[in-house]
């Protein structure tokens, strides 16, 4: 998300797509990553990422 050269991937994008997902999704960086141990998701950044519900309003870092 938010790259300088793919300036289509927007955060706007990203929840226009997550709206029809049927479960949570992830938006981030280049600058994050997402670790899941055992079902246990933990976000790794230094940079800008959301979880985007499409049933709620997003969380945002």
């Amino acid at each position: 998300m938010d790259h300088p050269d793919l300036t289509e991937n927007t955060m706007a994008e990203a929840e226009r797509w997550a709206a029809g997902m049927p479960s949570p999704a992830y938006a981030i960086d280049d600058d994050t990553a997402i670790k899941v141990t055992d079902g246990n998701v933990e976000v790794v950044t230094e940079g800008h990422w959301r979880l985007l519900h499409p049933e709620r309003q997003p969380v945002r870092s």
